[in-house]
């Protein structure tokens, strides 16, 4: 966007743009907004609204609903005219929200809904519905299927992966689904791709529409602690027993190792036939061999060992 001149417009001169509430809310419900209202209550609005020419908001809505609390009659104003497309106003309304805080899941949800739905000839991802125009080749990257790149494209803006999006969407745009398991998207209780799995199995037992929220909102509540693990956590679970196993392995061979230098084995094991000292050490023996072999690979193909033990203690 070209740096604009700083100028001073009455706030009745002003209006939000209709997308900012259907994507982000009322600006007055706000978890920023009191903070937001003190700050200009002292200082006053520092950072200007970006504003189309007619005074349609671009950014800068809850500067605009703290100014309208407080009763102020000016703010500072840029004022741009670059954008070509809806689509462009819409993208950029988003990326003015993601430049000052992190999207929560449901504002992802519902934005990459929207852009996906705006008509090709407001600039959006989404193909006119009917026959193609003359000339344009009829498939499925043009009809909005999983093929084309609107998903990719609306994704990209709201910087997530497509098929996170998509599983946001169903969690979010699917009328019916409780708003304990939103929470628990929300908050990151559950991930986006399990909890989009339970809407469409539960879709798909009721019928294809979500009228009992019941087996949801059980979902919600005792989640499947495998699926809200994150790929990190895992792996950090994983080093930990790993390091756990390997600490108690050497404990006990340390005390083995003690045993065996204090006392010689063929003394522990004594004349007589101790059959049961003789499987073990048979047992452990040719399962280092075996482990040894399998990662170690085709470079000790032929080497073999042979493990005897005898009566009297000799082997």
């Amino acid at each position: 966007m070209l740096e604009r001149a700083i100028d001073t417009r009455p706030i009745s001169d002003l209006r939000p743009h209709p997308e900012n509430a259907t994507i982000f809310g009322d600006p007055e419900e706000s978890d920023q907004f009191e903070g937001i209202l003190a700050s200009i209550r002292q200082h006053g609005i520092w950072e200007p609204l970006v504003i189309r020419p007619d005074g349609t908001i671009l950014s800068g809505h809850l500067r605009f609903a703290v100014a309208r609390k407080l009763k102020l009659k000016t703010v500072p104003v840029r004022v741009v005219t670059e954008f070509t497309t809806y689509r462009d106003e819409v993208t950029f309304i988003i990326r003015s929200n993601t430049d000052r805080r992190q999207l929560t899941k449901g504002e992802i949800a519902i934005a990459f809904k929207r852009l996906r739905e705006l008509p090709k000839e407001e600039g959006g991802t989404k193909r006119a519905m009917g026959r193609p125009k003359r000339g344009e080749e009829k498939s499925a990257t043009k009809r909005g299927h999983s093929g084309d790149p609107s998903a990719e494209d609306a994704a990209s803006v709201l910087g997530v992966s497509r098929d996170e999006a998509r599983s946001l969407e169903t969690v979010f745009a699917t009328p019916g689904v409780p708003a304990s398991l939103k929470k628990a998207v929300n908050t990151g209780v559950i991930a986006p791709t399990p909890a989009a799995k339970a809407v469409r199995a539960e879709q798909r037992r009721q019928g294809g529409e979500i009228k009992d929220g019941s087996a949801l909102r059980v979902f919600a509540d005792k989640p499947n602690p495998r699926l809200e693990t994150k790929h990190e956590d895992r792996v950090a679970q994983n080093a930990e027993a790993y390091d756990r196993d390997y600490r108690e392995l050497f404990t006990l061979y340390k005390k083995l190792d003690d045993v065996l230098t204090r006392r010689p084995l063929k003394s522990v094991l004594g004349p007589t036939e101790h059959h049961q000292y003789f499987g073990m050490i048979r047992d452990v023996s040719m399962r280092a061999w075996r482990e040894i072999e399998s990662v170690q690979g085709p470079t000790n193909t032929g080497r073999q060992m042979s493990l005897t033990v005898v009566p009297g203690g000799k082997s």
